[in-house]
């Protein structure tokens, strides 16, 4: 897959964040990929600095489809379920 430029947008903005230490929201309307822009924020993170583990707290009703997008935009990350 890939990401489009609003998209990788979101990521560099999270990731700017994250090196400012600034805590943040991302926000904007449904279906533009917050899930992807979360995951692959992660991912960046995984294959830089940080190798886990991350916690997310997600609605229940969305947690299969957070683990269908973690195992198609991220195989090499171990996923755990917990409800």
């Amino acid at each position: 897959g890939r990401l489009h430029g609003y998209q990788l947008e979101g990521v560099n903005w999270l990731r700017h964040s994250w090196y400012s230490k600034t805590n943040v929201i991302l926000a904007d309307e449904m279906g533009l990929g917050k899930t992807v822009q979360s995951i692959s924020f992660l991912a960046s993170l995984n294959q830089e600095y940080i190798s886990g583990p991350f916690l997310l707290v997600v609605p229940l009703s969305t947690l299969r489809n957070w683990q269908r997008e973690f195992e198609f935009w991220t195989p090499h990350l171990n996923v755990i379920l917990y409800t």
